[in-house]
């Protein structure tokens, strides 16, 4: 008797099987549909949401928009969302790739793995990425208008800066332009009113290289089109400091002092005419002691006690840093290595680090910091460590000249969550104080 009960449960088994392969041949007539249509949508969806979520990681730490803080916030909830979806891409991988007879038998097996379960489960996450873009593109319309228009980040942020009632213009004034450049400049150097008058040269100078770069005739404002015809040109650049490196300034310099002498052309010429008369000066009266001009440095590279590669774990007992604030603070700390800033003859605008650091690389990212601290002043941050807006893992930031001077200590340090699997390594510093020359 037990013997026919097993085999009748056997045979029905079978004919479930059968019946589940029967519903999955059929379902797999709409698998070209499936792929042209549902996951082409949901695969650019996500693209789209990597792209603009990018862009906003490359400014989140500026201070010259703590009033967006809200707006990052939210991006940043949006874009940790996305970790179930990159996990539906790898199953979806794996399905996609598996041979007939391995394909049927997991359908048999599992009822997560049939076709028409998995179509359901594509437009269920179709659904939410569809509310995630809905709420990203009235961000990103909010806090970059027409800017997110603008290839080069260095511009982009420059444009940020104008009002709101500015934002969504495709050309601006150059005055207001070079009010932004400059307020960017401070950020990085810091404020320093005396400099100012050769800050606004160099941008001046810059201003009109974007005005000569151009096809159209010279007018008062600078377009979205103009700065983007440029991209190619300051592709390297990071920041506006290194922009401004690029331009020849005294060769602009020279047409603004050319500009202005020309208007004042007819009062020096009264001048030259008063003093034909006046006896000129004999060499033997002329008594002038010449010393030798030294010529300035640009930048010069600092030695740094890093050494070998810096790591921590969310099981390393290392203890967060004293003196520190903002999100972050909390977390265990491991110090990377410090420099001591040398004898100051010149005038430092910053100290530019570069540094290759990187969390676990899977899972989520962007909550690993750097911070540094001068002397045995407040561990600032620096920035945090990205995976998607910094997939290279070299990354760059700058103290301001204003927070250094002769024989300061700097010390860096990274920062790690006390989550399951997170850690975070560095594994190169380089440090170079930028002068103004």
């Amino acid at each position: 008797m037990d013997t026919i009960k097993s085999i009748i449960s056997v045979c029905s088994d079978i004919m479930v099987a059968l019946s589940n392969v029967r519903d999955e041949i059929k379902s797999y007539d709409k698998l070209g549909e499936f792929f042209t249509e549902d996951f082409a949508l949901y695969t650019t969806s996500i693209k789209e949401i990597h792209k603009v979520a990018s862009i906003f990681d490359e400014l989140n730490y500026s201070k010259l928009l703590e009033h967006r803080t809200v707006d990052f916030l939210i991006m940043t909830h949006i874009h940790n969302e996305l970790k179930p979806h990159k996990e539906f891409f790898e199953f979806i991988n794996i399905w996609f790739h598996r041979n007939n007879c391995c394909y049927l038998l997991c359908c048999i097996c599992s009822s997560s793995n049939r076709l028409p379960n998995i179509m359901e489960k594509m437009r269920e996450n179709l659904e939410c990425v569809k509310k995630q873009l809905i709420t990203m593109n009235n961000l990103k319309r909010q806090v970059f208008g027409s800017s997110i228009r603008i290839e080069h980040p260095v511009f982009r942020q420059a444009w940020l800066l104008v009002g709101e009632n500015q934002l969504n213009d495709t050309s601006i004034h150059q005055n207001v332009l070079s009010d932004n450049f400059y307020q960017l400049i401070k950020n990085i150097a810091g404020e320093d009113e005396s400099d100012k008058k050769d800050w606004e040269n160099k941008i001046y100078a810059l201003l009109q290289y974007i005005e000569d770069e151009t096809v159209s005739e010279s007018d008062s404002h600078i377009s979205i089109i103009e700065l983007n015809n440029l991209n190619y040109k300051f592709k390297k650049c990071k920041t506006v400091l290194d922009v401004l490196d690029i331009i020849d300034i005294d060769e602009y310099i020279k047409s603004k002092e050319k500009a202005n002498k020309e208007e004042s052309e007819e009062d020096e010429s009264e001048e030259d005419e008063s003093e034909e008369d006046e006896e000129p000066l004999k060499e033997e009266d002329v008594n002038i002691e010449i010393e030798p001009i030294m010529p300035k440095k640009k930048e010069e590279i600092i030695q740094t006690t890093f050494e070998d590669s810096v790591e921590i774990n969310y099981n390393t007992q290392n203890s967060p840093l004293d003196n520190c604030e903002g999100y972050g603070s909390d977390f265990p700390a491991a110090k990377v290595c410090h420099f001591v800033i040398p004898d100051l003859e010149q005038k430092v605008i910053c100290a530019e680090v570069k540094m290759v650091a990187c969390d676990q690389n899977w899972g989520g990212t962007g909550h690993v910091q750097v911070r540094y601290k001068v002397n045995e002043g407040k561990h600032e941050h620096a920035f945090n460590v990205n995976r998607s807006s910094c997939p290279d893992n070299q990354y760059l930031f700058n103290i301001k000249g204003t927070e250094l001077s002769s024989k300061d200590r700097v010390e860096l340090f990274i920062l790690c969550p006390k989550w399951g699997g997170w850690s975070a390594s560095v594994s190169g510093v380089d440090v170079k104080l930028k002068f103004k020359i």
